[in-house]
């Protein structure tokens, strides 16, 4: 900077600079290909002083005010370095390494549109203080506790139970990760819970899964349902409480797949276990009641989200109304002695045995694909208390015969598969039923998940016997040299004998 071009280094000093003061016919001025050419960041400056200067000089005149004084000006010019004219013929001066902010406010800076941000902001619920974490429960609420680098899932659901106050039936709890499709993803009681915070933190900020929530979001719900349950609903109410919730989670997300009859019933039942029972007899009390149902949008919070479309609202708020009353009446025969109506807990006992009877309760579902058992896409695999299902995913209907304990010869897990060996098969004629071992592999991300709920269940089903799951040859060589000393297999013989009886 500062030096002349090549074409004017040897002039005389008074030729210097004569080309870019030329004129042509009165036009503006314009420089000579060997003048020194400016900068980009000069010709963004200058047009965009010009393009103010133009606009506010009017307005400046007619207000009495002198030039460059207006109100929203940004930027002060102080220096006088560059000279240029714009079309106006006024004379501009610039300097870019000197501009200084104006007297009225400064504008912060400005993203590029292709740097800006698209997550939603942080809600003030979400911010929490170090070493803690939130665990929700499916109606909501929520309990902060604290955590360090090495507590466990395992030790986290522990503490959850006893800040809630649950003690019977505790083992049939777990944490759960919500994740972005509104899939529960269970977690492993062994692992640190800071990995699973820090794992989805670093995941979002990548931003390869585009997560719009960068803070986990950990739920607490039941995994496993078996015959104890029903006498820890009586004894214990916060079981009873947490039970309750996650069914009426299930129906409304249409995962107990429910008729329209039974979604009636239920939305009634829930409907009296929030609001009591209804006030009146007769017509005129059930308009009351299909009015409020209406008028306060609570329809959405008691029809399961597959079925309401069916009907519209005004339909289907008669029909809750309807059999919300006759709830009413039927609850005020079955009330004890003393009492006009049924407790609050003796409803909620009712809709866990309405909703019971749906063929999917206390079934986890996960999603596989194997095209030879289903052309059409993913398919549904539940695992229950008494072995397993393949389900349609819209129907819920089966797509193959069940697969009890009995029937499971033994079940291996990948990353990225599912296989399971069975003495059931609905591609064999009848007579062969039994005779062949029948090789299923399904492609799935939740081949432990499945496993973890085979196990509980097939340890439940033979009497708490302990079993081993063998996942492939690498994992179980690691766990065996880290349990067993080296030299010594796994029966305790010296390693020479076990070579000689193999």
């Amino acid at each position: 900077k500062g030096v002349p071009p090549r074409s004017e280094q040897n002039a005389p000093p008074g030729a210097r600079g004569r080309s870019a003061e030329m004129v042509e016919d009165g036009a503006a001025s314009r420089p000579s290909p060997d003048a020194r050419r400016p900068s980009s960041l000069f010709h963004k400056v200058t047009r965009t002083l010009s393009w103010s200067r133009r606009e506010k000089a009017p307005r400046e005149a007619a207000a009495g005010l002198p030039s460059g004084a207006g109100s929203n000006s940004s930027l002060a010019v102080r220096t006088n370095s560059f000279a240029r004219q714009d079309s106006r013929g006024s004379r501009i001066g610039l300097d870019v390494n000197d501009v200084a902010g104006g007297q009225e406010e400064k504008r912060g800076p400005r993203i590029p549109f292709t740097r800006k941000r698209s997550g939603r902001p942080a809600d003030a619920a979400d911010a929490l203080p170090p070493s803690t974490v939130r665990i929700f429960t499916l109606d909501g609420k929520n309990q902060v506790l604290p955590m360090t680098m090495h507590t466990t899932v395992g030790e986290l659901v522990k503490k959850f139970a006893l800040e809630v106050g649950l003690k019977d039936g505790a083992h049939s709890f777990a944490l759960f990760e919500l994740r972005q499709d509104g899939t529960h993803h269970l977690l492993r009681d062994e692992i640190p819970i800071s990995a699973v915070t820090q794992e989805r933190a670093h995941r979002g900020m990548l931003g390869a899964a585009k997560a719009k929530a960068k803070v986990v979001r950990l739920i607490f719900k039941k995994r496993l349902f078996v015959k104890a349950d029903d006498t820890f609903l009586h004894s214990s109410p916060p079981f009873l409480n947490l039970v309750f919730v996650q069914a009426v989670d299930d129906v409304l997300r249409g995962t107990l797949h429910v008729t329209t009859s039974d979604a009636v019933r239920l939305a009634s039942i829930l409907h009296y276990v929030r609001q009591g029972p209804l006030e009146g007899t007769g017509s005129s009390a059930r308009d009351e009641a299909a009015r409020h149902l209406r008028e306060h949008r609570l329809l959405d919070d008691l029809v399961p989200s597959t079925l309401f479309a069916k009907y519209d609202a005004i339909e289907w708020a008669a029909k809750i109304a309807e059999s919300y009353a006759k709830i009413t009446a039927l609850f005020r025969q079955y009330a004890n002695e003393g009492e006009a109506f049924v407790t609050e807990e003796e409803a909620k006992r009712t809709y866990l045995k309405k909703a019971a009877k749906c063929r999917l309760y206390g079934v986890s579902l996960f999603r596989v694909h194997n095209p030879k058992l289903f052309a059409a896409g993913h398919f549904l695999l539940g695992c229950h208390n008494a072995g397993m299902t393949m389900l349609h995913p819209i129907t819920k209907e089966d797509i193959h015969s069940p697969f009890h304990f009995a029937d499971v010869v033994k079940w291996e897990y990948t990353p990225r598969e599912f296989c399971f060996w069975s003495t059931r098969c609905d591609f064999l004629p009848p007579e062969q039923q039994g005779r062949h071992v029948i090789k299923y592999a399904l492609a799935t991300k939740q081949g432990w998940e499945i496993s973890a709920n085979l196990h509980s269940y097939f340890k439940l089903f033979f009497n708490n016997v302990d079993i081993k799951i063998k996942t492939n040859e690498r994992e179980s060589q690691a766990v065996r040299a880290a349990r067993v000393p080296a030299g010594i297999p796994e029966g305790g013989a010296p390693a020479a004998d076990a070579a000689q009886g193999e």
